[in-house]
């Protein structure tokens, strides 16, 4: 029998791709979530208004599992990594205080994420050795300082 590989893969990626990690088993739902602020007011004798305000960052959320033994009807490729191993990889990028990449191929979900929360239930009744989990990451925005000089010869250059 021939597997066909699927276009839909989920990577996890760490420290600009020197770590990585497919998802042996393709989440079945992926959620996203993208909000604006809001703000209402009433107005004295005129009712309330909304203020619509700037985007919010996305919040991404799935469940899969990591199994024990590779089987062909639902795992992405042969060579899947431990649980625990996948396990104590996503512990130990959480633990890094930095963000990771999410990447879906085949669509345009590419993302800078943070881990917001990972459950995981090891060993269910009957899938002896597999991790379930539900991840849920949120959208990482990079950001800059500018730095300005305040010396007294930027400062009289500017006045």
């Amino acid at each position: 029998m021939i597997r066909l590989t699927n276009a839909i893969q989920f990577w996890l990626s760490f420290n600009n791709g020197a770590e990585r990690l497919q998802l042996p088993v393709n989440p079945a739902v992926i959620r996203i979530g993208s909000s604006h602020g809001y703000e209402d007011f009433t107005v004295a004798q005129l009712g309330e208004y909304t203020v619509i305000g700037d985007a919010r960052l996305r919040d991404f959320s799935f469940s899969s599992h990591f199994p024990r033994d590779y089987n062909p009807s639902y795992c992405e490729y042969e060579n899947i990594p431990a649980p625990w191993d996948a396990v104590a990889t996503i512990e130990r990028w959480k633990a890094s205080r930095r963000p990771i990449r999410l990447t879906i191929t085949g669509t345009p979900i590419n993302y800078a994420v943070t881990i917001r929360q990972f459950d995981y239930e090891p060993e269910r009744g009957g899938s002896p050795g597999d991790i379930y989990f539900d991840l849920t990451l949120k959208e990482y925005v990079f950001i800059s300082v500018r730095r300005v000089d305040m010396t007294e010869t930027a400062a009289k250059t500017s006045a």
